[in-house]
């Protein structure tokens, strides 16, 4: 995949502004990498996640709700 253009939005997020764009603490963003539910990058000894598991986890999380609701 080549990008022509730099993005307005970051393709990456700490963990603590992970935290920030799902409205939980740091702590609870760690709890879910470690559990193996958000999948992480690492980057020169960052630890990173990306726009692409965030939506992926918020689409999971989502459809799971809407299983539990029916």
């Amino acid at each position: 995949m080549a990008i022509s253009q730099p993005s307005a939005s970051p393709l990456l997020y700490s963990l603590k502004e992970t935290g920030r764009l799902l409205s939980m603490s740091e702590s609870s963003v760690y709890r879910l990498v470690r559990s193996g539910e958000l999948h992480v990058v690492r980057v020169h000894g960052r630890t990173l996640i990306s726009v692409a598991e965030l939506e992926r986890f918020i689409a999971y999380h989502s459809e799971a709700q809407t299983a539990l609701a029916q």
